[in-house]
């Protein structure tokens, strides 16, 4: 008699709460339904492709009594097979890797089924995925009986959200806008996907993928969380799979997750975190009045030692839970030497103005034009930049930035830097942040992305780096693009007006350092040059060598007759360059440049804006934005937090 799987725990799979998630979207003018498939009896929407897989094989005779059921499975698919094996009362074998938790492999053994554990990557990818399937391959060759479920090409994966999830949300909601839906096997948006496309919707499909994942191409890197991204592209990709990509970090996952649980009381898995990080990452773009669905794919229970453990957030993600939510607690001051004690990595520092960038491309930030107040002398002025900065760390904040150039004479700085970070939920003060050295570092840190991206589009050129003044901003940027550029950086020339002391030059690289007499030796020299002056006069009046890269850092050090052929301008914003006497404003005054004439950092960092300037020479002007501002400087307090840093204000 064939087995037949109908009644007791597999009629109870399906069917789970679509709820809207009034609380975490409350101030946006669309509304989110959250579909809530831990609610399944096995924890997971995976319940749901097991079902269905084992049917469609039994009803095939694939499996039989005294089957031996195979799946390669980072943990959630493996106990709602192990779920339903056992009700069968067939063996049941789960191929898994490391980055399976404890408490899965416990309730997969609790159920009957058998971890078969990978403990090595692929030695040609360096992947588990890979090698979890080459151990599936070789279990089907030795045991008698033994089918494969095969979650990563099997039809009956993606059906089963076509006939069951999507029709779900089509019954209740009707047609969506919008479907957000984490992706690894594929299965469950390319059934939702082929629902929505039957019916003639036009609702846009979001796939949210892993950072490291290359299912929508990129190159693969490490991953944390199981059950979002994937090593390789399955068969149920397909082209048409999504009309928008979001990729998530861990930190989103967590955060989202985090919210989900603060906000709705709900308690769900990191993939569901990366889901609702996704809808808040679009929110800028998503119209008013629409419909969106957010498939929540998983519980959290499972996620109590990673996504809910603090101890482990600080140690894998270096992030201190508190900074997403220190509202209600005193407020944090920070000076210069707290953040040289956090430390200055390069690496890390460019990667969040490049987030910073990727969120002002979305739309999540806010950044009015630049306050001047000048007094009583018209060099001396004080610059008042608010910012609002979104993504998974959201932060509101304004920097203060008093220049008065008569400080140098009585032996004080001639800049004063400041900030204030608030919560942007309530407004409550998080943060006064008195360091001089945060600006410097927020200018070479944005110099960091222009400088990746056009080594990036060179990637056999050697740099010979040439810095035009050696004040503090020309040592951070020297310190930056060593560490950046590795052995690439092949020579170092600088300049100055005073004169420089070789001593004072880093000794890692003073072996590939000269100074030079002459800014035009040097100019004419270098191959990515940069102004760090605070000259009154603009002097140079010469083009740079072709392919340059020109790092406009101190903004009024080029005559318009110097730059005047460049094609490649990159500024952050030309609202803020376009004015207040700098490079760009003379372009435009005196040979007519204009905005739709010029790239910006978004296009460069999320639209390759340099693939149409092949070898051209490149010249940045960065005015400097207060996200930046407020990214780096919420980093801090970000370490600050994590490492005991700093004095807390009544």
């Amino acid at each position: 008699m064939r087995m037949k799987l109908d009644g007791g725990i597999a009629g109870a799979i399906g069917g789970t709460p679509l709820i809207r998630l009034e609380r975490l979207f409350r101030d946006e003018p669309f509304a989110v339904f959250g579909k809530l498939e831990g609610m399944n009896p096995g924890g997971s929407a995976k319940d749901r492709p097991a079902l269905h897989m084992l049917r469609e094989a039994i009803r095939r005779g694939d499996v039989i009594e005294g089957s031996t059921v195979i799946e390669s499975s980072s943990g959630n698919l493996a106990i709602s097979l192990a779920q339903l094996c056992r009700f069968l009362g067939i063996r049941f074998i789960c191929v898994v890797d490391p980055r399976t938790t404890d408490a899965h492999k416990r309730i997969i053994r609790s159920l009957g089924g058998e971890i078969e554990l990978v403990e090595q990557p692929d030695a040609a990818t360096g992947e588990f995925l890979p090698a979890r399937i080459a151990r599936v391959k070789e279990l089907l060759g030795t045991i008698p009986d033994a089918y494969w479920t095969n979650q990563y090409g099997n039809p009956d994966n993606a059906r089963s959200h076509q006939d069951t999830t999507m029709r779900e949300i089509g019954d209740e909601l009707g047609k969506i806008d919008y479907l957000f839906c984490g992706v690894s096997s594929c299965g469950t948006i390319r059934g939702c996907a082929d629902y929505i496309r039957s019916r003639g919707w036009t609702t846009k499909v979001v796939a949210v993928d892993a950072q490291g994942s290359i299912l929508f191409g990129g190159s693969s890197g490490p991953r944390r969380f199981p059950g979002l991204g994937a090593a390789i592209v399955p068969d149920l990709h397909g082209g048409d799979l999504a009309d928008i990509v979001v990729k998530v970090s861990d930190a989103d996952c967590v955060w989202g997750c985090r919210e989900l649980a603060r906000r709705e009381a709900i308690l769900a898995g990191a993939s569901s975190g990366g889901v609702l990080a996704a809808v808040r990452r679009l929110a800028g773009s998503i119209p008013a009045g629409s419909i969106c669905a957010a498939i929540l794919p998983d519980r959290g229970e499972r996620y109590m030692s990673s996504v809910f453990d603090d101890e482990w957030v600080k140690r894998e993600l270096e992030i201190d839970p508190d900074a997403w939510n220190r509202g209600g607690l005193d407020m944090l001051y920070l000076n210069d030497s707290h953040i040289t004690e956090a430390g200055v990595d390069w690496v890390k520092l460019a990667g969040i103005a490049e987030d910073a960038v990727r969120a002002m491309d979305r739309g999540e930030y806010a950044a009015p034009l630049k306050t001047y107040l000048r007094f009583p002398e018209p060099g001396n002025r004080i610059i008042a930049t608010p910012a609002y900065l979104g993504g998974p760390h959201p932060l509101a904040g304004i920097k203060w930035i008093a220049g008065f150039p008569g400080n140098i004479k009585n032996g004080q700085p001639r800049a004063q830097n400041a900030i204030i970070l608030n919560d942007p939920e309530n407004g409550l003060p998080l943060a006064f942040v008195r360091c001089n050295l945060l600006n410097g570092l927020r200018a070479a840190a944005v110099s960091g992305v222009m400088l990746r991206a056009y080594a990036d589009s060179r990637p056999d050129q050697d740099i010979r780096l040439g810095i035009i003044g050696w004040g503090p901003i020309g040592r951070l940027h020297l310190d930056m693009c060593a560490a950046l550029l590795g052995s690439r950086l092949k020579e170092i020339t600088l300049y100055d007006l005073r004169d420089i002391d070789p001593q004072s030059v880093p000794e890692a690289v003073r072996g590939r350092t000269a100074i030079a007499s002459d800014w035009r030796k040097l100019y004419r020299r270098s191959s990515v040059i940069a102004t760090c002056t605070v000259s009154a006069e603009r002097y140079i009046d010469e083009p740079a060598a072709p392919g340059s890269l020109l790092l406009n850092v101190s903004l009024r050090d080029f005559k318009p007759e110097g730059v005047a052929g460049v094609r490649a301008v990159i500024v952050d914003d030309w609202r803020e360059v376009c004015r207040e006497n700098t490079d760009i404003e003379l372009l435009h005054l005196r040979h007519g440049l204009r905005e739709e004439d010029v790239r910006t950092l978004a296009d460069l960092v999320c639209r390759d804006a340099l693939a149409e300037f092949s070898g051209e020479t490149v010249f940045f002007n960065p005015m400097g934005l207060g996200i930046f501002d407020i990214a780096i400087a919420g980093h801090y307090c970000r370490e600050a937090v994590k490492r005991g840093l700093g004095i807390e204000l009544p």
